[in-house]
């Protein structure tokens, strides 16, 4: 596991989360360390949290709601139209004897679940 970058990126991500890198070594196995991120990603969006109800009640599910709606609306229209591209790019691929069905599905798949994976990293990427 590498450490270094594994901290890094946490603090690019999680404004505010303390993680040293000899915690992480301690950690041993790759599930050890899970639990370890885990554990301190729960910590700073408790603390998140309840900044944000401080000043208004359920003030941080609103805001994670609104977050997470918006991502979805905009990858899912930027989704639709990487749909349309594939749709002409597999027919073109027709010549090359393939299953052009079989071949859209695939990649809208992976197009999908790059979507989501989108919708994941913006959501949490934006919210802290």
């Amino acid at each position: 596991v590498d450490a270094a970058g594994l901290v890094a990126k946490l603090k690019q991500f999680f404004e505010g989360i303390e993680v040293a890198e000899a915690e992480i070594e301690a950690a041993g196995s790759s599930d050890r360390v899970t639990a370890v991120v885990l554990q301190k990603v729960e910590e700073v969006l408790s603390k998140k949290e309840g900044e944000l109800d401080a000043v208004k009640d359920a003030f941080a599910y609103e805001i994670e709601r609104y977050i997470t709606l918006t991502q979805v609306d905009n990858l899912w229209k930027q989704h639709l139209k990487d749909m349309d591209f594939l749709k002409e790019f597999v027919g073109l691929r027709s010549y090359k004897q393939g299953d052009p069905f079989q071949e859209y599905q695939e990649e809208g798949y992976e197009l999908f679940e790059d979507m989501l994976a989108g919708v994941r990293r913006n959501t949490v990427y934006s919210f802290f």
